[in-house]
């Protein structure tokens, strides 16, 4: 069994992470993007075939980081080698890359130089309890979408959070070729390893639905094969079955087991899909930097029924923005609340948290063809959990003294200065999830 272990606890000399090192160079000097022993192989099956914004996103990495994983372990003769992941949550008063990616074999010249600086501002959206998040949508995501289709498919919480990661790294992170910086394969052990943790404590959780289980993904290299394969979803389900298991794995499973066993019959349904409760879309002709959501009775009846019962629903915002395709913008979401900036900086619940695009204009490529080019804005949609907000907004609400949800934004450029791009708000639907 490959033990998975946090890259900050290996030491410099340790073999797994010796035989990392020895993995890259060998992988860069493959240079042909054909060849899937190679970096720029590897990173050209991520451009061509990855899954995103849809419930596809954590299995199809998975696979990937399987076989890459196997791939490593051949070129460092080390059969046991298992990849390490960077636990981004280590330190909950800054996010901060690993030592053993700032030189040699696994850095990478052109990330942010900052990165660890910009990750930390948003380090209270990043440091959230990512397998408590108890509804399907919010932790897998929803079904894809139409490629033909103008708005993007809605992805998770946790792959908003990752694509905001991938923006703040910066470099060949912020692209369809980010798996040539080690950095990617770190960050997606990790989402992997996060994954593991959801679904032990969350084991009914995942979809059963044969569209989600029973697909052959695209498309792998198996060194071991030496041939491309197509797993179903339902075989990566186990990361046991697959011969690999993370560490510290013990504890935080036997824990979340036994959450499941008391928790869970408080819970009489697992999901109640899309019960949009509210919505509200912005009038088209308008640069809307705010939409008002109606506080219609199915949501007030809701929050009257307090935060301390059960079962508790899940509140959540599917908010959907008109973007630039090759937007470099980062948006900043809030609802009632006035200046966002100094709402991130305090902590203030109404703070939703930061939407960001990265692969969006790859995505939108892809989706329409030869014609992408003239492509100039599609939408995004991103999920933000309202439980914070709406705890602290809902004397308010019930009392009449707010009279709607109103949701606004202020957009950035990824280093935090001030954006002049034309971004909009065009939607947003407010969900009870139980």
């Amino acid at each position: 069994m490959r033990v998975r272990r946090d890259i900050e606890t290996m030491a410099d000399d340790d073999p797994d992470l010796c035989a990392l090192r020895l993995a890259f160079d060998k992988l860069r000097a493959v240079e042909d993007e054909q060849d899937p022993r190679g970096l720029l192989g590897q990173a050209t099956i991520h451009a061509r075939y990855c899954a995103h914004n849809n419930w596809y996103f954590l299995p199809w990495h998975r696979a990937f980081l399987n076989h890459f994983e196997q791939l490593c372990a051949r070129l460092s003769g080390r059969p046991t080698f298992a990849l390490p992941y960077w636990n981004w949550q280590r330190d909950a008063e800054r996010v901060a890359l690993p030592d053993a990616v700032s030189g040699g074999a696994l850095s990478y010249a052109n990330r942010n130089p900052h990165a660890a600086a910009d990750l930390s501002v948003d380090r209270r959206q990043l440091m959230r309890d990512y397998p408590a998040l108890d509804t399907q949508l919010a932790f897998v995501g929803g079904r894809p979408i139409p490629l033909d289709q103008r708005t993007a498919a809605i992805g998770s919480v946790l792959e908003g959070d990752h694509r905001l990661i991938h923006d703040r790294i910066g470099g060949a992170m912020i692209g369809p070729y980010a798996p040539k910086d080690p950095m990617f394969w770190l960050l997606h052990a990790n989402l992997d390893r996060l994954w593991d943790l959801w679904s032990a404590r969350h084991p009914r959780l995942n979809p059963s639905d044969s569209t989600w289980t029973e697909l052959p993904l695209a498309a792998f290299w198996s060194v071991e094969a030496q041939e491309w394969v197509r797993p179903r979803v339902a075989s990566l389900l186990d990361t046991r079955a697959l011969g690999y298991a993370y560490e510290p794995s013990g504890a935080e499973r036997s824990a979340a087991i036994s959450y499941d066993r008391d928790e869970r019959a408080k819970i009489r349904t697992p999901l109640v899909t899309n019960p949009t409760v509210s919505s509200a879309s912005a009038d088209k002709a308008a640069a809307a930097a705010a939409v008002r959501v109606p506080l219609e009775s199915p949501l007030l009846l809701a929050l009257g029924r307090g935060f301390d019962t059960q079962p508790q629903p899940r509140y959540f915002a599917r908010i959907t923005l008109d973007v630039p395709v090759d937007t470099r913008s980062v948006v900043l979401l809030g609802v009632n609340c006035k200046d966002l900036r100094a709402a991130r900086r305090d902590d203030d619940p109404r703070y939703l948290g930061v939407a960001s695009f990265f692969m969006l204009a790859h995505e939108a490529h892809q989706a329409h063809g030869a014609g992408a080019n003239g492509i100039a804005r599609v939408e995004s949609s991103s999920l933000f959990s309202l439980d914070r907000a709406l705890r602290h907004l809902a004397p308010a609400l019930l009392t009449g003294e707010h009279p709607a949800l109103e949701f606004s934004m202020h957009v950035q450029t990824v280093d935090g200065r001030e954006s002049a791009e034309r971004i909009r708000i065009s939607a947003v639907q407010v969900q009870a999830l139980l």
